[in-house]
């Protein structure tokens, strides 16, 4: 995750202070709230709340966060091409067959429905 840390100077403008980057970086390493992951990030309870807090530690987070899903994107996709590839035809089925789908070419699901019972229609033109 060394991709997604920001230039000192960008910080000091934000007001971020390097707990609340601290903070931020391993909420994005772990998935977990800011006061769920202050001790990991070796800054105080209070220290998180407060950055919950602040508007510029939550733009900063919201930051790193689709920073990473844009290079855990890239690797997913390397992944599933380099799948495409793979000496099992069953891997390789599954691999196109789910790049289709999220690539909007997914089939249509035809679903047959029955109605039962008694079925009165009235329309009154008058």
């Amino acid at each position: 995750m060394g991709d997604l840390i920001v230039s000192e100077e960008a910080l000091a403008e934000s007001g971020i202070s390097p707990g609340q980057t601290a903070l931020a970086l391993e909420c994005v390493r772990s998935g977990k709230k800011p006061v769920e992951c202050y001790e990991a990030a070796g800054i105080s309870r209070s220290t998180a709340y407060a950055a919950q807090s602040n508007p510029a530690f939550t733009e900063y987070l919201v930051t790193l966060q689709r920073r990473a899903f844009g290079v855990l994107g890239v690797r997913a996709a390397s992944t599933m091409e380099k799948l495409l590839e793979s000496s099992d035809e069953r891997v390789q089925f599954r691999a196109a067959k789910d790049i289709l789908d999220r690539a909007g070419h997914k089939p249509i699901e035809r679903k047959q429905v029955a109605l039962y019972g008694n079925v009165s229609i009235s329309i009154d033109l008058g």
